[in-house]
């Protein structure tokens, strides 16, 4: 059995939850400050500084859980067209009670800006977290304190090493706070038994985020996995001009994407290592990684179901960003904001669940905080970016907006995006692309295709949208990027995972230009009808 087993025994974590509905105590300190996990370093923290809620939630204040899945390609899932139904066998049944998002965007194509989003409710050049070592500050209205002013407990587990250093600002609103680098789904789930172990009842409501990193590479799944994935041939992907390509060292980019995994004891230089170049044995492997996180949040559900929590929570299940094989010719997430990288799952089911169904408009996810606190009947703060997608889950209609996203992880590589119902705007430094509605995974740039008048007045209205966006996410942002003093145990652990700090810092990053600084032609003289008039 692979050391990096998913699925955690169910016996056992019964003995961990409550099955009596009695009140929580209030001191919570024999229960969430459980004995070390043998593999986690002591600096692991669960209880934090933040003391519980003074403020009585209201009588029928419901649970809340926010379960994000870090590098969760949409497309790769079967709920959203794979014809490798196993990626998403327990999610099928989740997506039968609950609204699906077909076109959910993240706000940035790697982990810390679209966490920092998710937290702050900001676009990220909203909150400042918009590079490897930059941390969210603290003058951001985090969902965690909105819920912990409201009267909920508050609680995060999750697996990534930005999460933590104190220096991130992640722990913001949080009573229990478990964070550790790279631990699997298996010991995230026990620790979200240890903070349900406080015995909630329904007049003590809380809010839960739960992070899974298990598929962010180096992929490394059972072989039963690999073995059920490949059962079902998952067509034919369209790279281009090659069927296949073969990947090799260039377009990696890092070791952390390599197969076969890379050992880390070994001295040997690493261009030495081995290296498969078939793309199709990535995909195939990150496809079981999914496999397996498909039976992890099934885990969790019996968590909460044993916590006596499911029945009685909204649940919120998205990504943080996809990943890349090779379509736009790199291995990876974070360089640029195609759909491999942007485009994530998004499932919201109400208590008890509801009829399942699929919401096409675009949606980003900045608007999942407004939605939490909306259903939960807590109020949106100013600074939040968000939009209330509550009344589209109740079933009504959900008009169209435009959602954009904004990657600077790189200096060389800042990428903006605008999406609309039909279109997708793209601008990569002095590059601009358009894509179809229609061409889900962005192959064809109309901007290479014989373009008619109406495909380029349209364009340059979205162009002009996407400035005015961005110049008023500048004016209006809570602070200005910092920068993190990482210890070195948090350096090298980002490094590892591809994120190349002291390459940004020495090439200049971490300042997006202001807005676009292409300029394309506008055949109408005409400027957009819906320009803001001001940037709230």
């Amino acid at each position: 059995m692979s050391s990096r087993s998913r699925l955690l025994p169910f016996l056992p974590l019964l003995l961990l939850l409550p099955l009596s509905g009695t009140a929580a105590p209030r001191d919570l300190t024999a229960i969430w400050q459980p004995a070390p996990h043998p593999s986690l370093p002591q600096r692991v923290q669960v209880l934090t500084a933040v003391d519980p809620p003074t403020t009585a939630p209201p009588a029928d204040a419901p649970h809340v859980v926010l379960v994000t899945v870090d590098t969760w390609r949409a497309d790769r899932l079967g709920i959203y067209g794979s014809p490798r139904a196993a990626t998403s066998s327990w999610l099928a049944e989740f997506a039968a009670e609950a609204i699906v998002f077909e076109r959910a965007i993240a706000p940035s194509s790697w982990t810390w800006p679209t966490m920092a989003s998710l937290a702050s409710g900001m676009y990220p050049r909203g909150h400042g977290a918009m590079v490897p070592d930059a941390p969210m500050c603290d003058e951001v209205d985090t969902l965690a304190e909105v819920f912990h002013r409201g009267g909920w407990r508050t609680g995060f587990v999750g697996s990534n090493t930005y999460f933590e250093p104190d220096e991130a600002g992640y722990r913001q609103g949080f009573e229990y706070y478990y964070a550790s680098g790279t631990e699997s789904a298996r010991t995230v789930n026990t620790y979200a038994g240890y903070f349900l172990d406080g015995g909630w009842t329904s007049a003590e409501p809380f809010f839960l985020h739960v992070h899974f990193f298990d598929p962010h590479c180096p992929y490394d799944p059972e072989g039963s996995s690999v073995a059920t994935v490949r059962e079902v041939d998952f067509g034919p992907t369209d790279w281009g001009s090659d069927p296949v390509p073969s990947i090799d060292w260039e377009m990696i980019g890092h070791a952390c994407h390599i197969l076969p995994v890379h050992d880390s004891s070994s001295t040997a230089p690493i261009d030495q290592h081995p290296l498969a170049t078939d793309m199709t044995e990535y995909l195939d492997h990150y496809d079981a990684e999914l496999v397996e996180m498909d039976r992890s949040l099934k885990m969790l559900r019996s968590v909460l179901r044993a916590g006596g929590a499911w029945d009685d929570a909204w649940v919120v299940l998205t990504g943080d960003h996809g990943e890349e094989f090779g379509e736009h010719g790199r291995v990876g997430h974070g360089d640029n904001l195609y759909a491999e990288t942007s485009w994530v799952p998004l499932l919201i089911r109400p208590p008890g669940g509801t009829e399942g169904r699929r919401i096409s408009q675009p949606v980003s996810l900045v608007d999942i905080p407004a939605t939490l606190a909306s259903v939960a009947g807590l109020p949106v703060p100013p600074s939040w970016d968000g939009r209330d997608l509550s009344a589209a889950v109740s079933g009504g209609e959900l008009g169209p907006a435009p959602v954009f996203a904004e990657t600077i992880y790189k200096s060389d590589s800042w990428t903006a995006l605008m999406v609309e119902p039909d279109r997708r705007l793209s601008v990569h430094g002095l590059q601009a692309s358009l894509y179809d509605a229609g061409d889900p995974m962005d192959r064809r740039d109309l901007f290479l295709q014989p373009t008619d008048l109406a495909t380029r007045v349209r364009s340059a209205s979205m162009a002009g949208r996407l400035r005015r966006e961005l110049q008023c996410q500048s004016a209006t942002r809570v602070c200005e990027a910092g920068q993190m003093q990482l210890d070195p145990t948090h350096w090298e652990a980002l490094k590892t995972l591809g994120y190349t700090v002291e390459a940004n810092r020495q090439s200049g990053g971490g300042q997006p230009p202001l807005a676009p600084t292409y300029d394309l032609e506008d055949p109408g003289g005409r400027s957009a009808p819906d320009y803001p008039t001001d940037c709230r």
